[in-house]
């Protein structure tokens, strides 16, 4: 009787290992899916940001040469006024 008891007590916890392990085996490749979703998507955005965006350091440049531009404008409107 004791013999059955255990028989049966490793049985169930052998089936219980048995789906616990294909839980945690759905839950590794729904994760796996996902990471690959963000990846291509980390991806795309990547590749459409340039064509949509401006850099930060290239707008800084073309606001600087915008700068000095006005400031050569203003620099003749002074001479202008003085003469």
């Amino acid at each position: 009787m004791v013999n059955n008891f255990q028989l049966g007590i490793q049985i169930a916890f052998d089936a219980l290992l048995a789906l616990a392990g294909a839980l945690a085996a759905l839950v590794i490749r729904s994760i796996q899916e996902q990471l690959a979703d963000m990846r291509k998507s980390h991806t795309d955005l990547r590749d459409s940001l340039p064509s949509t965006y401006a850099r930060r350091d290239d707008v800084k440049d073309k606001f600087d040469q915008v700068m000095d531009a006005l400031v050569r404008i203003e620099e003749k409107l002074d001479r202008k006024v003085d003469k």
